[in-house]
């Protein structure tokens, strides 16, 4: 039924045991079924102190200006799906043997909008599920939101344990009193599972996730969602401490989220979207406009191979991913080949110091990754370093006329050339094109492409510094062939050669940039 235990500041409600000794002289406190009222109440030295569950469905359960202590297991238990009827208020812990604690059992789904806070002398509030295998520790349901109070931490008993998000997940911290979602042993990766937030809108900030195994999962959010994390912490986990649905990406933003310690590295991880039964879809696309920032200790954005033979990451012709300054993307083929294929914009803006980097997630020899495709899409490569593909940078723009930029970029180390172009328009500035087993460049004898290439370096390849197949001349002249006497092959002089239709003359004397910044002229209108 009912409890009204109101007492006042002065002259308190009392719960114990005849000896009122030691902890767990009594078996404590249950509340159910109607609304309950503890105001300035102290429990003390039962076993479990004080348990809320089986309400119905209209109760409420309010504790206020309270103290509960001396339990030898559990000071505070909340069955799940009854969190949204309980409310508390200054409601002190101390001396629980187990912990002071607030334990949430039984049913893992939550009845309706909830909200944790925290109270003086919590430690936690531990999520103890159904104790059966594989079962999430919490679930939102569609259209509930969990709240997250400064200060609070959750912590999860299983190894198996998700959190899965299908409503909102309100996490707000502040710097003094982030927001902690670990384990209960909070001392290794891989102790819980992680979170899940799918379906509607989240924000986190000033939260720390860790010890997880996967710490946090974006996926399968509805298309009006936003996920916002922001000052927060991912560390310790022991497979992907941050890992976001592909199509999804468009929708999460992130702003000074710190990585550390993490098993498998420090990496963003971008996935393939899964159907019912966890088959990949066919294609690892974007659905929107993205840009991807470099955050304090990531190491990557890591791109999954969704299980077919040759897999492809594409930039819809409709969708422009723009990736900013420090920001390295690796191609994870697991075995298979992995690349970049380009059929709408591809922005990168690196700095001298900060380069925008493409490689395989190795990023240890050639051909680890197919490389980047552009097929009549819009790519302007600032500051950038391509390596270790199969191509680094392969152009067939058919049907577009504006031409690919590279500006102060690398092609280098591909297993056959580091730039080859099919079609289309290319413009390359203060670049350098070596290494690459095959050619630096080289132009086919198909479609009718506009290469352009200044102030920029041809050395270092295993076949030529460039090839040009095509009736169509290539521009190459004021570029370093690696002597002074310029290039061979076609050229005089004993430097890489030039081979096919190409301008090399006049030739740089010397390996260096001497042409004003590219931003300067306009491409096929004023020449370099």
């Amino acid at each position: 039924g009912r409890l009204q235990a109101i007492g006042t500041p002065t002259s308190p409600i009392t719960f114990t045991s005849a000896a009122d000794s030691a902890p767990g002289e009594w078996e404590g406190i249950i509340l159910q079924g109607g609304s309950s009222q503890l105001e300035n109440v102290v429990v003390r030295n039962g076993r479990e102190n004080l348990l809320i569950g089986s309400l119905n469905p209209t109760a409420a359960v309010e504790i206020s200006n309270s103290v509960i202590s001396h339990s030898s297991e559990t000071p505070l238990g909340i069955q799940t799906d009854h969190l949204h009827q309980a409310s508390l208020s200054n409601v002190s812990f101390a001396n629980n043997v187990e912990g002071d604690n607030i334990v949430l059992y039984g049913a893992n789904t939550l009845g309706g909008d909830a909200i944790l806070t925290d109270q003086p002398g919590l430690d936690a509030y531990i999520v103890l599920g159904l104790s059966q295998p594989n079962s999430p520790g919490i679930v939102v349901p569609d259209d509930i939101t969990l709240t997250m109070e400064p200060g609070v931490e959750l912590r999860f008993r299983e190894i198996a344990m998700t959190m899965v998000v299908n409503g909102r997940l309100q996490a707000i911290g502040t710097p003094t009193s982030p927001i902690t979602f670990t384990s209960v042993a909070d001392s290794a990766p891989g102790e819980w599972e992680g979170i899940v937030l799918q379906g509607d809108s989240s924000q986190l900030e000033n939260v720390v996730v860790r010890n997880g195994r996967e710490s946090l999962l974006i996926g399968s959010l509805n298309p009006t969602a936003t996920v916002q994390i922001s000052d927060s912490v991912f560390s310790h986990s022991s497979l992907n401490p941050l890992a976001i649905q592909a199509d999804n990406l468009h929708q999460v933003s992130l702003n000074n989220v710190t990585f550390a310690n993490n098993v498998e590295g420090n990496n963003i991880v971008v996935f393939k979207s899964l159907v019912l039964g966890g088959t990949p879809l066919d294609e690892l696309a974007l659905a929107g406009d993205v840009v991807l920032t470099d955050q304090p200790g990531l190491d990557a954005y890591v791109v999954l191979h969704g299980g077919v033979a040759t897999d492809w990451f594409v930039i819809p012709p409709t969708h422009t991913l723009t990736i900013n300054p420090g920001v390295t993307m690796k191609f994870n083929g697991v075995g298979n080949r992995l690349g970049l294929r380009v059929e709408g914009g591809l922005h990168t803006v690196g700095t001298d110091a900060e380069p925008v980097i493409f490689t395989s997630y190795e990023d240890s020899a050639p051909d680890q990754w197919e490389g980047i495709v552009v097929e009549n899409g819009d790519v302007q490569l600032d500051h950038t370093e391509v390596r270790y593909g199969r191509y680094n940078l392969l152009v067939n723009n058919t049907a577009v006329s504006t031409p690919i930029v590279l500006q102060n970029s690398q092609l280098h180390s591909a297993a056959m050339d580091g730039l080859l172009v099919f079609d289309g328009a290319v413009t390359a500035v203060c670049s350098r094109f070596t290494n690459n087993s095959g050619s630096g460049v080289f132009v086919l004898d198909s479609g009718n492409p506009d290469v352009q290439i200044s102030s920029s370096a041809l050395v270092g390849n295993g076949d030529a510094g460039l090839i040009n197949l095509n009736v169509s001349g290539a521009d190459a002249r004021q570029n370093w062939w690696g002597d002074t006497s310029g290039p061979a092959g076609i050229g005089p002089g004993s430097g890489a050669a030039a081979l096919g239709n190409v301008l090399f003359d006049p030739w740089l004397q010397t390996d260096t940039c001497t042409t004003v910044t590219y931003q300067l002229y306009l491409p096929a209108v004023v020449k370099p």
